[in-house]
């Protein structure tokens, strides 16, 4: 199966968070992603991913190696692919 937009950004940013000695938040948006593959689960998973790419959550996160437009840049991409999929019905 090919690797959706969502799941491409969302796993970049789950390996810059382990890099980035995260390794709880990385959890915590890889279980919201496994969630979005569920029929029943998956609105309020992306939904869930949305909220992470604030400023003030995710956003807030110092990464090594990533500067902060860099990282902003790179939640922005990874909430507009969880808006698509929630507007589309698809993850």
């Amino acid at each position: 199966m090919n690797e959706t937009v969502l799941e491409r950004e969302a796993r970049s940013i789950i390996g810059s968070l382990r890099q980035g000695g995260r390794p709880d938040l990385a959890e915590e948006l890889e279980g919201l992603l496994d969630q979005t593959r569920d029929p029943e689960a998956g609105a309020k998973a992306l939904d869930a991913i949305i909220q992470r790419c604030h400023p003030k959550w995710l956003g807030d996160v110092y990464v090594e190696g990533t500067g902060w437009p860099g990282w902003w840049n790179r939640l922005g991409r990874l909430r507009a692919a969880a808006e698509k999929a929630l507007r589309s019905g698809t993850s």
